[in-house]
C-alpha cells in the first residue's frame, strides 16, 4: 500500500503541474479557447487552475470588444 502511494501521488502531483503548464502555454500563444479543466488537478494546485482560467477568460472578452472597436 506505502509503495503505491509513493507512486500515485507524485504522479497525480506531476500531471497537474504538467495540465497548468500547457494550459498556460497556449494561453501565452492566443489560444484562449481550450478550458481549464479543473476537476483535473489536485487540490493543492486548485487555486492556480482557477486564476488561470479567469485570466483565460478575461483575455477573451477583452479581445472581442476590441474586435469590436
Amino acid at each position: 500500500i506505502i509503495l503505491t502511494l509513493l507512486v500515485k501521488i507524485p504522479a497525480s502531483i506531476s500531471n497537474s503541474i504538467k495540465s497548468l503548464t500547457n494550459s498556460a502555454e497556449k494561453m501565452s500563444m492566443g489560444d484562449l479557447e481550450e478550458e481549464i479543466h479543473l476537476n483535473e488537478i489536485k487540490e493543492e494546485f486548485l487555486s492556480i487552475a482557477k486564476i488561470l482560467e479567469r485570466m483565460r477568460i478575461s483575455q477573451k472578452t477583452m479581445l472581442k470588444k476590441l474586435k469590436n472597436i
